[in-house]
């Protein structure tokens, strides 16, 4: 594997990237961080990614404890 070769669930993603793939906007991403809920950003400089892996599992419906 060559090191240009990016697997598609270690994809970092901007705020505007999570928007159009999946239904959350950018203000409800920041309150549920601050809320503690959404995954934490990985920050490069100045600005913020999220890993795809770690939006993926965010939005996958977790079983209901019995």
């Amino acid at each position: 594997m060559s090191k240009d070769t990016v697997k598609p669930r270690d994809e970092l993603l901007q705020v505007s990237q999570i928007e159009q793939d999946w239904p959350i906007s950018a203000p409800t991403i920041w309150r549920q961080l601050k809320a503690g809920k959404f995954p934490a950003p990985v920050r490069v400089g100045r600005k913020c990614y999220w890993r795809r892996q770690d939006v993926e599992a965010y939005f996958t419906p977790q079983p209901r404890a019995a």
